[in-house]
């Protein structure tokens, strides 16, 4: 028969603290053949997106406030995509700067996903929209 315990091993995000708020964090690698435990953690804390070390969670740097709360964020190698009131402010993980930002319709967005190259973009309306990197910078 097996015993049934608590554990720590699926903690909610909010458990890590000031670290996390109530939008997940996003994880990246700072380079592709980085070992698992190099590379940053993106976190939005109300509308500002901090940005801590992987290997000892120390904090690394913060990007400039946005207008309203973040919602979502996703991340890739090079680019941090923060969601926020209509918009997704797209953030360069060297410099901590955003880049530029996109207006989204149909309430805003609601997901992100990143894939590198494309950013996939939920809005609250469940429509899905695909912006290239050329598209999107």
């Amino acid at each position: 028969m097996a015993l049934r315990g608590e554990t720590n091993l699926f903690t909610p995000c909010q458990a890590i603290g000031l670290f996390c708020s109530k939008v997940p964090p996003a994880f990246t690698y700072s380079t592709p053949n980085a070992e698992d435990t190099d590379g940053n953690i993106a976190c939005a804390i109300e509308n500002q997106c901090v940005f801590y070390s992987s290997k000892n969670l120390h904090f690394t740097s913060v990007c400039p406030p946005v207008d309203t709360e973040i919602t979502a964020v996703a991340a890739d190698m090079e680019r941090t995509y923060v969601a926020f009131g209509f918009c997704v402010a797209i953030i360069s993980n060297h410099f901590s700067k955003i880049e530029r930002r996109l207006i989204i319709g149909n309430g805003g967005p609601k997901m992100l996903l990143s894939l590198t190259d494309i950013l996939v973009v939920v809005d609250k309306g469940n429509t899905i929209n695909v912006y290239t990197q050329k598209m999107a910078i």
